[in-house]
């Protein structure tokens, strides 16, 4: 009888696993894909970092698709992301080219990239745990 009881018990579990997983994560990878689209595209282009002596401060230039020239300066974050400033690849923004950054995502879509699938992943382990407690007798 503990058997049995033992067994319903992972059944529930694993339904409810499954559908938190895939209800939760879903939600996390719908939101990442609005949110991609709500900041429109990103390009990669060359850059070159400069001393900016009356700042104090170091800044970026980089050259658009069209031709446009472009400078921002940078927080001590981004410097310290820059691993080799002698070949510097940012992203700009295709819909304002003067907003820029160092890496092709933000640590927010990263954030939600994992989380979803993670969440998708323990729903598909909920599945084949669900589909393996069938067969087994009770």
């Amino acid at each position: 009888m503990g058997c049995v009881t033992a067994l319903k018990l992972i059944e529930l579990l694993a339904e409810l696993f499954t559908w938190i997983g895939f209800l939760a994560g879903g939600a996390c990878l719908l939101t990442l894909v609005i949110v991609r689209a709500a900041r429109g595209s990103w390009v990669e282009t060359d850059a070159v970092l400069v001393d900016a002596p009356g700042s104090g401060g170091t800044l970026v230039r980089w050259m658009t698709d069209e031709g446009t020239l472009h400078t921002a300066e940078l927080t001590p974050d981004e410097l310290a992301d820059i691993k080799d400033p002698d070949a510097l690849q940012i992203h700009y923004s295709r819909r304002s080219p003067d907003r820029m950054r160092i890496g092709s995502h933000t640590d927010g879509e990263k954030v939600l990239r994992v989380t979803g699938l993670v969440l998708v992943g323990l729903g598909v382990i909920a599945v084949i745990v669900s589909i393996i407690t069938l067969f087994i007798p009770s």
